[in-house]
């Protein structure tokens, strides 16, 4: 199944590019049009996205790892790096996080300004709790945001506008009937908003630190 999300995914993309005409159809007319720029593993999106969720749901808030409501307002006025996983998760997530954490402090050692929040969203509600995310996220960075939600369609909603996919996989074997014990296939890339909320790139996998910091450094510079 998420095979054949992501080759739609993928399709749907193609077509965006391929047809100007028709660019509305994803990319709002009163966008902003992006600068060609190279990076070392990452995209650069067409034109700055806005977040349709935060205009057509307004008053829709996560809630971080403090129990704080986390709104709208919260991705503005500051550059935000927005990885989707699951503190369950085996290895992507923690690796993930952990290369974020070495980006995150290369720019600190290297002076650049402005730092992002780094923010991890999980896709496993149930299981995580607001004391499990808090727990998860400061095990790499005290200065990471964990974000929750129970409304598991604004979630969804929230993952698909910064191109993350991911699908529930139950238990196998012996353990399939056994209440908990299963996991989340996802993808790995890492969404770029501006200031305004917009999506303006995404960091493919697979992620360095290194890479992290330069793609992140060469976004800001050309478009702060």
């Amino acid at each position: 199944m998420l095979k054949k999300y992501l080759t739609a995914l993928i399709a749907i993309s193609a077509l965006s590019m391929a047809v100007p005409s028709q660019a509305n159809w994803f990319w709002p007319e009163k966008s902003t049009a992006l600068p060609s720029i190279t990076l070392q593993s990452g995209v650069m999106m067409p034109s700055a996205k806005p977040i349709a969720l935060f205009k057509t749901q307004p008053q829709f808030h996560f809630s971080d790892q403090n129990n704080q409501a986390f709104g709208v307002e919260n991705f503005k006025k500051q550059w935000t790096l927005v990885f989707f996983g699951f503190s369950y998760c085996p290895m992507l997530c923690p690796t993930t996080l952990a290369q974020l954490n070495n980006a995150y402090q290369q720019l600190t050692m290297d002076h650049f300004t402005p730092l992002p929040q780094i923010i991890f969203v999980t896709i496993d509600p149930a299981r995580d709790s607001t004391a499990n995310v808090k727990k998860f996220v400061r095990a790499f960075n005290p200065n990471f945001i964990g974000l929750r939600t129970d409304d598991v369609t604004s979630l969804g909603a929230f993952a698909h506008e910064l191109d993350a996919a991911y699908e529930k996989v139950p238990g196998s074997g012996k353990d399939k009937d056994k209440k908990g014990l299963y996991t989340y296939t996802h993808t790995g890339d890492i969404a770029v908003l501006n200031p305004e909320g917009e999506l303006v790139a995404m960091l493919t996998m697979p992620h360095t630190d290194k890479d992290i910091a330069h793609d992140y450094q060469a976004i800001v510079n050309q478009l702060k």
